[in-house]
């Protein structure tokens, strides 16, 4: 979306500086509660998944926009059946008492995707 701004896009990108160190040991992923998609049951597999691709595509949709139109937002999350989607998913629980899967289905029900 070049000309939205008084500056181009390749200018504001060169002011940043490409050298910051990281200060945390990982900045994106809580070590502790991650895991992979197959140590979860199956059933909720496809529920994670379909987070996953739902997300790709709603990203997909308004990636490389500044402003996000509001009537396609809710036209997507329609199409996409987001809201039954964030019911399945804050129903989703674990049968066994295993604490690790257990945080980290915590995170996917209210965590940042829910953001």
């Amino acid at each position: 979306m070049s000309g939205a701004f008084p500056l181009s896009d390749e200018t504001v990108k060169a002011l940043a500086p490409c050298n910051l160190p990281f200060l945390r040991h990982d900045p994106f992923t809580r070590s502790r509660s991650s895991a992979s998609i197959h140590e979860l049951p199956e059933t909720i597999q496809r529920t994670v998944r379909e987070l996953y691709q739902t997300l790709l595509t709603i990203f997909a949709e308004f990636d490389q926009q500044r402003q996000i139109d509001l009537h396609r937002l809710q036209q997507l999350l329609q199409e996409t059946h987001w809201h039954d989607l964030m019911h399945e998913l804050r129903n989703l629980s674990l049968h066994q008492a295993d604490a690790h899967l257990g945080q980290v289905l915590h995170d996917l029900r209210g965590g940042s995707l829910q953001a």
